[in-house]
């Protein structure tokens, strides 16, 4: 927290009452505002009921108020088990501690027992790989989200990609069984990679999948009808390319293209 200019003079303010609610909690009335405080926090101070205060006590005090928020903020994150001390000093900082107050609220937290990195990193893989990252995208994770240093990474002992591939492939699968054959292969290719795997580990299953060519006849039937009752039939021979060209983005077989466009002109 900013360096506060300690002045030693009145403020006006005056403590209006001082009372014990549950256990250690403190409710202070300084001058209309409610100050809730805990017992060390209030024991070191010297407040009663019409005490005046001055600039450095009210300041000293604040400044305390403060610090026991963001103490509280820090354990009730730490208590999550997923949050690294590196993580924790930068959202203390976000909000607004200095830091050195955010060194020193660390150190209490650490000589409470409220940090262990170990314990959140072990915490950390076993969420992402029941989530179904790749062992790429758990180590990104870790590094951008949660702080952790290259060196902390490399002790990491991931179990190898290609089962955990093989166990979810299936339901991926299943998820774009319904595109064509091309696009499909890619949508799975990506899917993976998104979720942190290597291209490696997928690209044999993706390349064991099945050309069904009736099935996408069919789907090019739909595309092409669905296309044409938009845009109409192309009536000129760049509108003919345009069409073509189209279908082959979309990974459709140029052959089984043109057999279509002229089976659709027909009817």
């Amino acid at each position: 927290m900013p360096h506060i200019k300690e002045l030693y003079g009145r403020t006006g303010k005056t403590v209006e009452s001082v009372i014990r609610v549950k256990g250690d909690t403190i409710v202070i009335v300084i001058s209309g505002e409610r100050f809730k405080v805990g017992l060390d926090t209030y024991l070191n101070h010297y407040f009663y009921q019409g005490k005046e205060l001055t600039s450095k006590e009210y300041n000293t005090f604040l400044e305390e108020v403060k610090n026991e928020k963001d103490y509280k903020y820090l354990s009730k994150l730490l208590l999550k088990g997923t949050v690294s001390e590196k993580e924790a000093f930068f959202k203390l900082l976000k909000r607004k501690v200095e830091p050195h107050q955010a060194s020193i609220l660390l150190k209490k937290a650490k000589d409470a027992g409220l940090i262990d990195d170990d314990s959140v990193l072990t915490n950390l893989v076993d969420d992402y790989l029941y989530r179904g990252l790749g062992n790429r995208g758990i180590k990104e994770k870790l590094k951008l989200e949660h702080n952790f240093e290259n060196d902390k990474l490399t002790e990491i002992d991931l179990p190898t990609e290609q089962e955990r591939v093989e166990k979810l492939f299936p339901n991926v699968l299943k998820k774009y069984q319904n595109e064509n054959y091309e696009i499909k292969k890619r949508k799975i290719t990506d899917f993976f990679l998104r979720h942190g795997y290597s291209e490696s580990s997928v690209k044999g299953l993706v390349e064991s999948i099945p050309y069904d060519k009736k099935k996408e006849r069919t789907l090019l039937k739909e595309e092409l009808r669905r296309y044409l009752s938009k845009k109409g039939h192309p009536k000129e021979i760049k509108e003919y390319y345009k069409l073509t060209d189209y279908f082959l983005r979309k990974g459709y077989k140029l052959t089984m293209i043109r057999e279509e466009i002229n089976d659709e002109q027909k009817d």
